[in-house]
């Protein structure tokens, strides 16, 4: 089953929501499952790494947004 759309939709919400936490152990558990998956496009790569980035800016962790957005 692909994580992607559920859980990187949750993590959007959170970070909405200002539950920073919460919004990076979703994120970070897609981009994880989305790293072993074969079938992951490089489009659903640059998309959790795009919600990863903006995470962090809205977090005020603008170092940890930046390597999300250089890799």
């Amino acid at each position: 089953m692909n994580v992607f759309p559920l859980r990187s939709n949750l993590g959007r919400i959170y970070t909405a929501a200002k539950k920073y936490e919460e919004a990076e152990v979703e994120l970070l558990a897609v981009e994880a499952a989305l790293r072993v998956d074969e079938e992951t496009t490089p489009r659903e790569t640059a998309r959790i790494r795009e919600l990863l980035a903006e995470l962090y800016r809205a977090w005020g962790k603008p170092d940890q947004a930046a390597q999300w957005d250089a890799e």
